[in-house]
């Protein structure tokens, strides 16, 4: 289990089984990302909402994810996470 933010008060919790070829990750996201910063990734993902929604907000357009939906990105898409809804 991996936490990111303040100590006592993290804004995601990350689990993580690393099968060598790809990884799986689950992400417990408690509190918005730094809207400041957007940030990408080292390799392409997908994502799958299980419970709440959240805003996906990229110099190229926001978008709205909502538990349920499947989404493919890039490593380049740079992106900030804006909770809209825990639900969990």
């Amino acid at each position: 289990m991996q936490q990111l933010g303040i100590p006592n008060d993290p804004y995601l919790i990350r689990w993580v089984l690393d099968f060598g070829f790809f990884s799986l990750r689950l992400h417990h996201w408690r509190h918005s990302d730094d809207l400041r910063n957007p940030h990408d990734h080292a390799w392409d993902f997908i994502t799958f909402i299980l419970f709440g929604s959240y805003e996906d907000v990229s110099p190229d357009g926001n978008e709205t994810m909502n538990a349920g939906q499947c989404t493919y990105r890039t490593a380049e898409h740079k992106h900030s996470v804006r909770i809209i809804s825990k639900n969990c």
